[in-house]
């Protein structure tokens, strides 16, 4: 009987273990549900990849289930298309395709740096830092507008900035980005006579587990003591944060003007062209030269061919056929020309050999005529 209540539980186990269903998320997830026993770890393989990826998550059960249900951490399983994986649980595997990855609050890593107020415009920064992925690339947020802003002023009345409700009073924001290595730099400005003495940036749709929540309190304005506690566009000077000023064909780097290699064609060396800053060599096709900046066509006349990137002619006995040059195909009483068979002017008692005149040597009772030996007889008789 006790074997029999074993076995049938074992029946029971294995059943609830293939009924369970695992999914992917696009925020990079999968959750596992309707799992009879409690494995200790999760891992997955990509297809076509043999390297198993541990899933860090949580299992949990509801109040008087057996069954144990799993949700993942998020970001972990990031691809820009539809993937395929196989998800090991314990010694069950399950096959699951993610779809590309969309969001993530996991990848919030975002931190106020300062506000402060220039005239009538009330100026707040963040930084927003990128996300490094297992395979050394990063993810870096690029959507402002997703955020949710909070500024509280002097009388502590709080006006709110969302992607769904806005304070009339507080709408009308404008939000730049600078990129930096590693991290994006925002600035949110607008126009108020209002002091702000608090604000705060935060994403209102990410769960408990990934809250998002920053906050930082305002000065009159923007006071340093070093270029490290400006924005990325900015320098100390005389104990304030100023913009830089950089000329033309030049960019920010470490808050330093640094010129760029190049902004237009005319900024590098003949042959080259500029892209993306960069001074690039042309490679022109076997028929173009380089003019300037560009790659112009040779446009060869008639009878010239492409040699060396110039138009030239074919030598003397020779003729341009299918775009290479050909010796002259000349009949004995023809000589080749410049490009084409020109008629010999021989002598009557010259007879035609190897496209030269050679004067004949007639034989006894012989004359020459027409180029050829002939009897005698039959010159004087016509015959």
């Amino acid at each position: 009987m006790r074997l029999a209540i074993l076995l049938a539980l074992a029946v029971f186990a294995a059943a609830v273990s293939v009924s369970a269903r695992v999914a992917c998320y696009d925020n990079g997830g999968i959750s596992i549900t309707g799992y009879s026993e409690l494995p200790n770890v999760v891992n997955a393989t990509k297809e076509g990849s043999s390297k198993r990826i541990q899933i860090p998550g949580e299992w949990n059960s509801a109040t008087g289930s057996r069954l144990h249900h799993f949700v993942s951490d998020e970001a972990i399983l990031v691809n820009a298309n539809s993937t395929t994986y196989t998800v090991y649980v314990g010694p069950d595997k399950f096959p699951v395709t993610c779809p590309p990855f969309v969001f993530s609050c996991r990848i919030i890593n975002v931190t106020a740096s300062s506000c402060y107020k220039q005239n009538n415009t009330f100026i707040a920064r963040f930084n927003a830092y990128n996300y490094k992925l297992p395979s050394g690339q990063g993810l870096r947020f690029e959507r402002p507008f997703l955020l949710t802003y909070k500024v509280v002023d002097a009388q502590r009345r709080e006006l709110k900035h969302s992607p769904d409700v806005n304070d009339p009073e507080f709408r009308n924001i404008s939000l730049s980005v600078v990129r930096n290595l590693g991290y994006n730099t925002f600035a949110l400005r607008w126009n108020t006579t209002r002091n702000i003495s608090k604000f705060i940036v935060q994403y209102q749709e990410c769960s408990d587990r990934y809250n998002f929540f920053e906050s930082v309190r305002c000065s009159e304005r923007q006071t340093c003591a070093s270029d490290r506690e400006c924005g990325a566009d900015e320098s100390c000077q005389a104990a304030e944060c100023a913009k830089l000023d950089c000329s033309e064909c030049s960019r920010i780097v470490d808050r330093k003007c640094v010129k760029l290699e190049c902004c237009s064609d005319d900024d590098c060396a003949e042959g080259k062209y500029c892209a993306s800053n960069y001074c690039l060599s042309l490679a022109c096709l076997e028929d173009e030269v380089v003019q300037g900046h560009e790659c112009v066509s040779l446009d060869c006349g008639a009878g010239e061919f492409v040699l060396n990137r110039t138009c030239t002619k074919c030598p003397a006995g020779q003729k341009l056929e299918a775009g290479s040059c050909a010796p002259l195909q000349c009949a004995d009483d023809e000589k080749p020309g410049a490009d084409r068979c020109e008629k010999l002017s021989c002598a009557d008692d010259e007879a035609f050999e190897k496209h030269q005149c050679v004067k004949l040597r007639c034989g006894f009772l012989q004359t020459a005529h027409n180029h050829a030996c002939m009897s005698i007889f039959r010159k004087l008789f016509g015959g």
